[in-house]
């Protein structure tokens, strides 16, 4: 009985210390909460794009309420002054009681201030409120719905009409994830009228800091009163192997008709490969910082221009890697790659470390039997059984077209004119001014000005 009386205890004052624990952790996410939302508009991050103010918020034992102002602002405007975008007043009502796979719930609602609302209310026939939920989750990442009406936009003789819109997003400490579609958005005047079927956009960020991610626009169908088009993508992926970056951005669409022209199976790969990782994040961090490059301090133009020739002289390469697509029962296909090797030592030497090579092959219906006749003729492609051939390559200052070796002079002179100009201004030896000089000799002079001048003023120009 002794026994049995001990294990009632210990459980009982077992679920009492479970039950404190999730007590207090639950008022602690309150105040956690109230801290976060004081930091932000006290402390606000340095050239941030949005400001909160006029916070009122107001905490219960384990929720809270409130609202405060948000401003869109454009923190590089030259006046300084850092002129509203957008602002809005965002109100919201929370819930801090821990429960399985969230700290806090929450509902809120975004209403527009001053001008804003105007716009809202004509962006939104009349409608200028804004609501959704959300969660914070146990690794701090911040999820909400999104559902928008129907907007409708009216300007002197054109309409656009975006159908109800949904959407996702979730925002943790360096990732980012958005989803948002739509069914329809249609634009009319003018005697014309653009309409696009089932948009959505989908990013998802490993390291929103870094760009690290993916990205896509889709659009099921796009229509126009000269033609249409199916299933067009625009997927950008950015990924990090070890210290390097490599970017792609790949534009495809499954088949287009506009003017009799009937192209399918197009697809554009853009690439960069290669990329120094630490010298990329320098100069996006200090891009952010100075509004483009245009406010930098004397340290920060140094780790600019630093970064710039560890970039260079590190090596990397880009261009179309795959160029595919049908256009008439014939079909194109081709790439276009330029790589700039790592150089030996701390100078970017372009002339000598560049490479670049493309082809360009189209067969069938895709050319035409003039258009053939002059790319051969004028030597700029060779004749292949289905169509044409178009090729380059260039290297160690030798250039060669469709196998024929060319005087790559005048490209190794301006590559090497290149090369001085861009050292100089990586070692700050650039001139940053234009010295004053007289006009050219073959600049009409005026008469009277010949006269009042000396022979020997005449001798030294």
């Amino acid at each position: 009985m002794k026994t049995s009386t001990r294990r009632i205890v210990i459980a009982a004052v077992g679920i009492t210390l479970l039950l404190a624990s999730w007590a207090a952790a639950s008022f602690y996410s309150v105040k956690r909460t109230e801290s976060a939302l004081q930091q932000l508009v006290q402390h606000p991050v340095e050239n941030s794009t949005y400001q909160l103010k006029n916070l009122e918020h107001k905490t219960s034992l384990f929720s809270a309420s409130g609202q405060f102002d948000l401003s869109l602002v454009d923190s590089c405007d030259a006046s300084g002054q850092m002129p509203e975008l957008l602002a809005v007043r965002v109100s919201y009502q929370t819930s801090h009681l821990i429960l399985p796979g969230s700290v806090l719930r929450m509902q809120w609602t975004m209403e527009p201030l001053g001008q804003t609302r105007a716009d809202f209310e004509r962006l939104f026939n009349g409608q200028a409120k804004l609501s959704g939920s959300g969660k914070v989750d146990f690794f701090d990442a911040l999820h909400s719905d999104m559902n928008l009406p129907e907007l409708k936009v009216a300007k002197q003789d054109t309409i656009v009409t975006i159908s109800p819109s949904t959407g996702t997003l979730a925002i943790g400490r360096d990732t980012l994830a958005f989803n948002w579609q739509t069914g329809k958005i249609i634009q009319r005047g003018a005697g014309n009228a653009v309409e696009l079927d089932n948009l959505g956009m989908q990013i998802d960020m490993a390291n929103r800091h870094r760009g690290i991610g993916s990205a896509a626009l889709t659009i099921g169908k796009f229509s126009t009163s000269l033609g249409t088009a199916d299933e067009f993508k625009l997927v950008s992926e950015v990924s990090q192997q070890g210290d390097r970056i490599d970017m792609a951005v790949t534009p495809s669409l499954k088949s287009a008709n506009f003017g009799g022209k009937l192209v399918t199976d197009l697809m554009l790969q853009l690439a960069f490969k290669g990329m120094h990782a630490a010298s990329m994040e320098t100069l996006i961090d200090l891009s952010g910082k100075s509004c483009g490059f245009r406010n930098l301090t004397q340290e920060e133009n140094q780790l600019m221009r630093n970064a710039t020739r560890n970039l260079l002289t590190s090596g990397f390469s880009a261009g179309i890697t795959k160029l595919t697509g049908n256009v008439d029962g014939g079909s194109i296909t081709g790439n276009l790659m330029v790589e700039l090797m790592k150089s030996a030592g701390p100078e970017v030497k372009l002339a000598s470390a560049l490479k670049s090579s493309g082809e360009l092959v189209v067969t069938g219906k895709a050319i035409t039997t003039d258009e053939k006749k002059t790319l051969v003729t004028f030597g700029l492609a060779a004749e292949t059984p289905l169509g044409v051939k178009a090729s380059f390559d260039f290297a160690n200052g030798l250039l060669k077209v469709n196998g024929r070796a060319f005087d790559a002079t005048l490209a190794e002179k301006s590559l090497s004119e290149i090369d001085k100009n861009l050292n100089d201004f990586l070692s700050g030896h650039a001139r940053t001014n234009i010295p004053a000089v007289d006009a050219p000799e073959e600049a009409p002079a005026d008469a009277g000005e010949e006269e009042a001048g000396s022979g020997e003023e005449k001798n030294n120009t």
